[in-house]
């Protein structure tokens, strides 16, 4: 198990219905999900890899420490979209990194535990 999170780039969603109906679409891969392709998806996903690696980049002794190894599987990017998949013991650190990041990028954010919607800064 793990703490999933998706970020994307489109209009608001009015619903977390909405939301929840594009973040199946972007782990399925859809490519019509209804984002926006690479609208500051790179650049944001570069950020947070700066501060927490894809687990490829990890060296072998590090793939057991949960401070350096924090996803479950390396973030699934996809038309528009990351998926992250994150462990349990670090959850709420790494979710907040990416929802304060989202929101500088000017991207949403969903939490499809909760059905919870991160409004993105679009100043």
């Amino acid at each position: 198990m793990s703490f999933d999170l998706a970020v994307w780039h489109s209009p608001i969603p009015k619903s977390s219905r909405e939301a929840q109906t594009i973040y199946e679409q972007l782990c399925e891969g859809d490519s019509q999900v209804d984002t926006l392709p690479e609208h500051g998806v790179a650049g944001f996903l570069s950020d947070i890899f700066r501060t927490y690696p894809a687990l490829e980049d990890l060296a072998e002794k590090d793939l057991d420490d949960p401070k350096k190894a924090v996803w479950s599987v390396t973030p699934q990017v996809t038309r528009g979209g990351v998926v992250f998949s994150i462990r349990w013991s670090v959850a709420d650190v790494v979710a907040d990194l990416i929802e304060e990041r989202a929101y500088r990028w000017g991207l949403v954010v969903y939490d499809p535990q909760e059905k919870y919607i991160v409004i993105p800064n679009r100043a």
